[in-house]
């Protein structure tokens, strides 16, 4: 049994800015077009992932931890069992290319990213005990390394992102691409 992924990253900002003058003498308006698009084909080099995982809908109490194992999934469950991805097969993460995550408009709390107490991520957060965030509710984050070195993972020492809920409970989504060489 084969997989392959194909995906596409978006990042853009689009819109009109409007300054209505009235009828005399017309509005004036500026188109805002602000957008990249980044092609993602299978495979295990420069623009490319051969994994997808994801989760909509993760729950975390206020103050409480989600620590995902970015590596082999360790004891998370999104649907075909532990450590698989969506289509079942075992996870088995060496980089990953791009990682989003959105806090629910519901959530009564901000997500913070980082800080793991062991095996902590520090390939998108910096050094160890560095976080990102806030992410406030109704908002979301997405970051990306596309390049052929993207953000390397290595079990049992840089392989747990922490997502923490701070100041309320906190409804998210995630989903990760990524590579296994």
């Amino acid at each position: 049994m084969a997989k392959t992924l194909s995906a596409k990253i978006r990042f853009g900002i689009t819109g009109t800015y409007k300054n209505q003058l009235g009828s005399e003498a017309g509005d004036v308006s500026y188109p805002i077009d602000f957008e990249q698009v980044i092609s993602i084909a299978n495979g295990t080099s420069n623009g490319q992932a051969d994994i997808f995982w994801g989760d909509k809908g993760r729950s975390i109490s206020s103050g409480g931890n989600d620590d995902l194992d970015l590596f082999d999934g360790g004891t998370i469950d999104i649907g075909p069992g532990a450590g698989r991805d969506p289509l079942g097969f075992d996870l088995a993460v060496a980089k990953i290319v791009a990682v989003y995550v959105f806090n629910d408009a519901t959530s009564a709390g901000n997500l913070i990213l980082g800080a793991a107490a062991s095996g902590e991520f520090t390939s998108i957060v910096g050094q160890s005990g560095d976080t990102i965030g806030p992410i406030k509710p109704g908002c979301g984050m997405l970051i990306t390394n596309t390049a052929a070195a993207a953000f390397t993972v290595t079990d049992t020492s840089n392989h747990v992102l922490r997502v923490n809920a701070n100041g309320g409970d906190c409804t998210y989504s995630i989903a990760v691409l990524a590579r296994t060489a």
